[in-house]
Parts: structure tokens; sequence; C-alpha cells
């Protein structure tokens, strides 16, 4: 029992919860990243649904920068359609204006082969994708698309304190 539980333990650390490996796709998520700026809690419930229910009331479709670090940390909860073939995967984010062309990929090693789900733990840059727009973000296995997802990435804009200098130098 013991080694179970640190088994789980030790998935979790490394971005895949409990439920990913060796988990039936859930239906009810498949194809969906849901985001949140908080660590996806359930990593298990009493009933599928009661997990779908939780996972959802946590996940938000817009996502602050923070103050501080001025970047967004961003929790996925990414449900695949499909168990991955492959251990190499690939996180697209695109603007979801323009869905063709990545603004930027990210690398991500799944556990094993089969993962039905993966818990994501994102650290996304301003310099690199802009504050105040919307973005979609893809989990693609080669040229396939496992799971895709919305989210806006907003933060304070510059200060200016109104005051305009003509003068040349």
């Amino acid at each position: 029992m013991k080694s179970l539980l640190f088994a789980a333990f030790v998935s979790l650390l490394l971005g895949t919860s409990a439920f990913a490996a060796a988990a039936p796709v859930n239906k009810a998520l498949a194809g969906k990243i849901l985001f949140s700026d908080k660590r996806f809690y359930p990593t298990q419930a009493k009933s599928p649904d009661a997990f779908n229910s939780a996972v959802k009331s946590q996940s938000k479709t817009v996502l602050w920068e923070d103050k501080a670090t001025k970047r967004w940390r961003v929790f996925c909860a990414a449900f695949y359609k499909a168990p991955t073939t492959k251990k190499e995967l690939v996180i697209g984010i695109y603007d979801a204006a323009n869905d063709k062309t990545p603004v930027t990929k990210i690398d991500k090693l799944a556990d094993e082969v089969g993962q039905t789900s993966s818990l994501l733990d994102l650290t996304l840059d301003p310099k690199i994708l802009p504050k105040n727009k919307e973005y979609l973000v893809k989990v693609e296995e080669g040229a396939s698309v496992l799971a895709v997802g919305r989210v806006k990435l907003l933060g304070a804009g510059e200060k200016f304190n109104g005051k305009v200098d003509f003068t040349e130098e």
C-alpha cells in the first residue's frame, strides 16, 4: 500500500496525475485542455462525474500574470482524445487569431506510452507571449492533435505619467 501511494506521489511530481497512466480515455473531457492558476485537485474522485465536476469547477479561461515575477504560472489538465503512442509530445501555443503558426512550442516527454491525460505546469513569459491576448494551446503528437484549449493571458500594461516632452534633443 505504501509503495502504491509513493508511486502516485512520484507521478504527480513528474507532471502526470495518478489517473493518467493506464486509465481509459475520459469521454466527457476527451480532447480538452483545462487551465488554472493553481494545481489541479483532485487527482481522483468517487466517480468519473464527480472528478469531471471538480476539475471543471477549478478551471479558468482567463489568467492574470503574477505581479512579482511578471510571468504567468499556468497549470493545465490535458485530456487526450486517444492514448499516446509515443513519449515525445509538443505543446504548441498559438495566437487564437492565427492558429496555423505557433508563437512558441514546448517539448514534453510523457512518462510512458499509453497515457490518456497529463498535468502540465508551465511558466510563460510575456516577452514571448504578448499580454492581453487569447491563445490556443495544443498538445500534439507528431501530426495529430491530442487536446486543445483556449486561454486569455492578461497583465498590467505599461504605466505612463501623462506628460509628453516635445523638445528636441
